[in-house]
Order: structure tokens, then sequence, then C-alpha cells
């Protein structure tokens, strides 16, 4: 029997081996599609979590007499839930902010725990009392977003662990999160990348309790907590895309490299980055390593030195994630880079190769236009015949010459090409997104049948250019001045209406 045992746990292991061996060879030697989500934000049009008070706004603070959002500071616990209101003052945030009503009408579920007032106002009403702190709620998505309002609290028993359900939830979202629209929408994924959903780009987290926390009072404001990112991964067997805060010290990488090593299934791999675009003048992790940089002395000048530190910290990054998972077998260690310059790409991968080693390099091949206030004349004569045009004569080759490039680099150094991001990169730059026409135009492009025969061929040419898994960006956001990032607006559009979701999930379910 000892025997027996023996020989089935040590078959177990074997398979389980031979899993994350497929699993990785899945995503680093052949196409694999991923995704980008977006951000937690009270107008995100994604509503992936059914307790959408999840993604309410950080607390706007209001007084009689005062101007909007002028109350006094506010006494809060360390989950972010207020403990003490001054007389004449109360506290409210607008959740589900989303232009056009595009999301759930019907009753929730209002829940908190402790003594006080909830008001709930704007698409909202109470309908019914059910119990102390629980409370139907009528909404009707057309009145736009709902406010949540605290009018009383108990100062020895304030009100927290507030939740708006969804209708037909509330009997499952303590065991499930996710709204399953959600789930089945990415269904086809290998892959997703949690930039956005940890809030990454400027993340001030530096110590290991600076991470947000499943208690908090919401997660809009320091991200989704890593045990719920570990969760989607589990449930929909996806591997997750992680990265880590530029600021993090050492034990606060081990806490992350701990949480998700206990959080995640065992025979499921992580994809570990550091920071996300550390190049990027527009964002602080770029000074940061340049400074980190200049302080070790990396390189002549602040972008070389920045650089060569990005590597550096990359490797230090990766060998306290191998030291908590025991190895490399549940690790895909990438190091970041830019695509338009594969030059970069030599720079930070020799400065990591110097002290250790990775499993990827990634670039962001993003086919791109990017509209400067002197070209918008000239892409509005264009038209949206023009542009896709142009986009087939000369910008994807042009993506396609930089995929090969960078491709170079990874190969030399024993590297899988993957990406963390790719795309349309349709967009106004500086006064030009201010340019209505420009932002009609860029948007009737994006939703134009040709976008999906332009992806079809982006995503082919990566395929045949030694591409591996590309993380697409992004998952659901409405489009603006700002970009038309999201394959599709909003989460009651109809996917098949989306020539960019349908051709990316085409070649999703023919790559997974």
């Amino acid at each position: 029997m000892l025997c027996l045992r023996g020989c089935l746990a040590g078959l177990f292991l074997l398979v389980a081996s031979w899993a994350l061996a497929a699993d990785r060879d899945a995503l680093l030697k052949q196409p694999a599609a991923g995704i980008n989500f977006t951000s937690p934000v009270d107008y995100s049009s994604e509503l992936p979590l059914v307790d959408v008070f999840r993604t309410s706004r950080k607390w706007i603070s209001q007084t009689e007499g005062a101007a909007w959002g002028k109350g006094p500071e506010l006494e809060l616990d360390p989950h972010g839930y207020v403990t003490k209101l001054q007389p004449g003052s109360w506290v409210e945030t607008p959740v589900c902010n989303i232009e056009g009503g595009h999301y759930p009408s019907g009753v929730y579920t209002l829940i908190y725990d402790g003594e006080g007032e909830i008001e709930i106002g704007g698409a909202g009403k109470v309908t019914k009392r059910n119990s102390a702190g629980n409370y139907s709620v009528m909404v009707d998505a057309s009145r736009g977003p709902i406010w949540v309002r605290v009018r009383r609290i108990d100062p020895e028993n304030h009100v927290r662990n507030i939740r708006l359900i969804m209708p037909g939830f509330l009997d499952t979202y303590q065991d499930n999160p996710w709204r399953p629209g959600f789930m089945k929408l990415w269904s086809s994924m290998k892959a997703f990348r949690s930039m956005d959903w940890q809030h990454t780009n400027n993340s001030t987290i530096k110590n290991a309790d600076d991470f947000p926390s499943m208690e908090d009072a919401n997660w809009t404001e320091r991200g989704l907590p890593l045990e719920v990112i570990c969760d989607f991964a589990n449930r929909t067997r996806q591997t997750p895309w992680v990265c880590v805060p530029h600021l993090a010290t050492d034990e606060a990488v081990r806490h992350m490299a701990m949480v998700i090593n206990d959080s995640l299934d065992k025979d499921a791999c992580v994809i570990v980055e550091y920071s996300n675009e550390v190049w990027n003048g527009q964002f602080m992790q770029c000074q940061y390593v340049q400074q980190r940089g200049v302080e070790l002395k990396l390189g002549d000048k602040p972008w070389e030195a920045g650089w060569s530190y990005t590597g550096k910290r990359s490797i230090e990054v990766f060998k306290i994630f191998e030291d908590v998972f025991g190895g490399t077998d549940r690790l895909i260690r990438t190091l970041p880079s830019q695509s338009a310059n594969a030059y970069v790409a030599g720079k930070i991968v020799e400065a990591a190769m110097k002290d250790g080693s990775a499993d990827a390099l990634a670039i962001a091949p993003y086919m791109g236009m990017n509209v400067q206030p002197e070209k918008v004349a000239e892409i509005l004569t264009l038209g949206v015949e023009g542009i896709f045009k142009k986009a087939n004569d000369e910008i994807l080759p042009e993506t396609i010459r930089h995929i090969q490039d960078n491709l170079l680099v990874a190969k030399k150094n024993g590297l899988a090409l993957v990406a963390y991001e790719a795309g349309q990169h349709f967009v106004g730059i500086g006064p030009a997104m201010n340019n209505d026409a420009l932002t009609k135009l860029l948007h009737d492009v994006n939703a134009d049948q040709q976008m999906g025969v332009l992806y079809r061929k982006y995503l082919e040419a990566w395929s045949e250019n030694g591409g591996s898994l590309m993380c697409l960006f992004s998952s659901t956001g409405s489009w603006s001045k700002y970009g038309s990032w999201g394959l599709t607006q909003y989460a009651d559009d109809d996917p098949s209406a989306s020539p960019k979701l349908k051709a990316v999930s085409e070649w999703a379910t023919s790559t997974k």
C-alpha cells in the first residue's frame, strides 16, 4: 500500500510537471492570445464584478453651506471606511458612472455592517428594508450613476463592509465575485495582464502593507487585491501576468510573491514583469529608474542608466520570486522593452543577463498612427478608406519590422518574444485630441469592418514572424478623444458587432 501511494504521488507530480511545461510552452513557444483588462474605476464600462461597490470612487466629503466636495477632512479606518462624521456633513460616492446607462437595471441589494444611515440616490431608490443593513434598491440605469451617501455613522460601530450586489447574484456573490458575462467574453484567452487592475502606472506601493486588501472599501484607489487576481486565474485557467510596483522594496516583492504563490493553483504559472513601460516619460516609474540608474552609475545618460537599472532590478525581482516559488517551473520571467527601438531591448537584456536569466522579451508592437496637430488636416482628408490604405501600405509593414528587429534580440539571448500590449494605436496627440472631427473619424475607423481585416493581417504577421503570447490592449472601454482602446466598448455590447473583438476572438480560438 505504501508503495502504491508513493507511486501515485510520484505519478501526480510527474503529470503536474508535464502540465506546467505544456502551459509554459503554449505561451512561450507558439502564438497565443491574451488580454489587458481595464482599470477598476467608477466609470469603467467593463463591469467585471457583481458587487459594483467595489469600483466606487473615493469618498467625496460634503457639508451644508459649502461648495460641492468641500466638506471636512475625513477620519478613515485602515480600509477606507469613514469612522466619524462632523455635524451637518456627509460622504457620498458614485457607482456605475457609465455613460449611456450601459449597466443592468433592476433590483440591487445594498448590504453593510455597523450602525448608521445610508441613502441611495441618482439612478437608485431604496424600495424595501429587508433587515438591519440589508435593503432592496430599484435601479434605472437610464438615469445615470447610482449615488451612495452615508448620512449618519455610529463612531462606536461605524458603517463598513458595504456591498451593492447586481440583480440575480445575491446568493452567489460570496462564492464567485465575477460577472458571468465578463468571464464568458474572455474565455478564449490563454492569459490576462493585470497592469491596469493593479494601478501599476505611477504606483505608490512601496511596502508590504501598501498592497490592496480584500477588506478595502473600494478597489479603485489601490487596485484589485492579488488574491482576487489569482481567483480569476484559477477559475478561468488563464495565466496571470502581474506587474511588480516600481517602488516595491525587496520585502514587498517577497510579500507579493508569497501571496501569489499561496493563492494561485499549484499547477498554474505566473508571468512576472517589473512595472510597466519604465522608459515612458509620462510615468513616474520612468523618472524613478533613471534616478536609480544614475545613483548606481549604470550609464552616462539618464535614459541609458534607466534601461540598465530596469534589467538589473528585473533580475532582482525574478530571484525573489524564484526563491518563494522554489524554482522557475511556475514562472515566466519577462523583460520589458520599447517596440519601436530594438536598441533599448538590447541594453535592457544585456544588463539583465549580467546577473541572471529570463524567459521572455516583452514589447508593445502597436499599429501606430499618432496624429500630431500639424497632421490633422492631412488625416481628415484621407478619410476612412485612406486611413486603411495607409495602415496596410505603411503602418503594418513598419510594425512588422519592429517585431522582426526585437525578435533578433530575443533569439540572440535565448528569449521568447511576447507582447505586453498590442493592437491599433490611432489617436490624436496633444491639441489634436481636441479636434472633434478627428476623434469621430478615428472612431469610425475602429468600428469599420475593415478594422477586423486589418487585425487579422496583424495577428497573422505576429504569428508568422516568431511572436508568442500577445496580450491585446484592451478589453472593454468606451472610446473617447484619448483613444479607441477597447476591443468592445460596453459590457452589454453584442460581441459579434465589434470587428476588432471578432478578429481577436477567432485568432484566440485558433491558437488555444
